[in-house]
């Protein structure tokens, strides 16, 4: 998979997250975003492999009730 392919996939997931609008932000977030890319590569030169993974997390926001 190429960088262009995962891009492409998080644009698909933003878009199907669900949002709402509050009086303390016009398009706060109504979901948690969980997000896990796995790189593995091949040393050339010994065949060994190594693998990575980086998680990012966005949390759905949260509103005070008595600021809004």
């Amino acid at each position: 998979m190429n960088p262009r392919d995962v891009f492409k996939l998080i644009t698909k997931a933003n878009k199907n997250r669900a949002s709402h609008g509050t009086s303390m932000n016009e398009t706060s977030s109504r979901s948690h975003l969980i997000l896990t890319i796995t790189v593995n590569t091949k040393d050339e030169r010994d065949g060994s492999v190594s693998c990575s993974k980086l998680n990012m997390v966005d949390l759905a926001g949260s509103e005070r009730v008595k600021d809004s």
